[in-house]
């Protein structure tokens, strides 16, 4: 469909039904499928995930190093 059919098409129908198909239109225009704001949202939880998992690692090597120590001390 042409714009000008579109056009045509449009103003042979009650406004409300317009408002609707122009809706569509705009809907389908090949924009992108998630907004700025969502993606980096999304981005945001994997990197805040990361650095959790992160300090967890770092944290139960600092536990595991001082069990370490407590059972063979440096110098007894």
């Amino acid at each position: 469909m042409t714009h000008l059919d579109a056009r045509d098409f449009l103003s042979s129908r009650p406004d409300n039904a317009a408002t609707i198909i122009v809706d569509n239109f705009d809907k389908h225009s090949g924009g992108p499928s998630r907004s700025r704001a969502e993606n980096h949202r999304k981005r945001q939880k994997s990197t805040d995930k990361k650095a959790w998992d992160t300090r967890q690692k770092s944290a139960q090597a600092a536990v595991r190093k001082f069990n370490h120590r407590r059972i063979f001390p440096r110098n007894p």
